[in-house]
């Protein structure tokens, strides 16, 4: 009687045979996710196991997770409570019928009110090395899509240097205000901390 997983496996892989075989089969993983309260929809990792984990186990393949660094703390939400935030950086090892596994790691962060802050982050790490690895597509935004701008500690806000600026316009009608920035910058909304910083020195230079 042939044994059920000689006609499976009917040669060893290794780790890199089987993941090629596995992104053979997994070729893409659907948003079926939700999120009801900001209205985007998300791959979880549910979708993702349940298209990869058919496969890994077609295909002999296991994955060991081990936790590298591990940074915990509580932080203040925006309602005045508390969650706990966790940031983990885990290494994975695929696992294959033979030879040695594949290495990889990968970075997480997750936040919960309650204990669960720690799982959510395993999850997002797995999930995250799951699709790196096997090249799933994700129709996310590229990062070069769009930037970050970073204030140094103490530095006004954008807030607070319209307001200067505004200050050297008294009594003068808010469009007025918006005509002379869109003039100075070529913008008329949305300017930067650096755009208003160096049109509010124009100004102050010029008294």
């Amino acid at each position: 009687m042939t044994n059920t997983v000689t006609q499976l496996h009917p040669a060893a892989r290794t780790a890199a045979e089987s993941v090629i075989a596995v992104m053979n089969e997994v070729l893409a993983v659907g948003k079926d996710g939700k999120n009801q309260q900001q209205g985007f929809n998300f791959r979880g990792i549910d979708a993702v196991m349940n298209a990869v984990g058919p496969a890994f186990r077609k295909h002999g393949v296991f994955v060991v997770p081990t936790i590298l660094s591990n940074v915990s703390e509580f932080v203040a939400t925006k309602n005045g409570g508390t969650a706990t935030s966790t940031r983990l950086n885990v290494e994975f090892a695929i696992y294959g019928q033979t030879g040695s596994p594949i290495v990889g790691s990968v970075f997480a962060e997750a936040m919960d009110h309650s204990d669960k802050s720690g799982a959510k982050a395993m999850s997002v790490a797995l999930r995250t090395f799951l699709l790196q690895v096997l090249c799933l597509p994700t129709q996310e935004p590229d990062p070069d899509s769009y930037t970050y701008e970073v204030v140094e500690q103490g530095a006004p806000s954008a807030s607070e240097l319209k307001s200067k600026i505004a200050a050297f316009y008294p009594g003068k009608p808010k469009g007025e205000i918006t005509s002379a920035l869109t003039a100075a910058t070529g913008k008329s909304n949305g300017w930067t901390v650096a755009e208003l910083a160096g049109f509010l020195e124009t100004l102050e230079a010029a008294k």
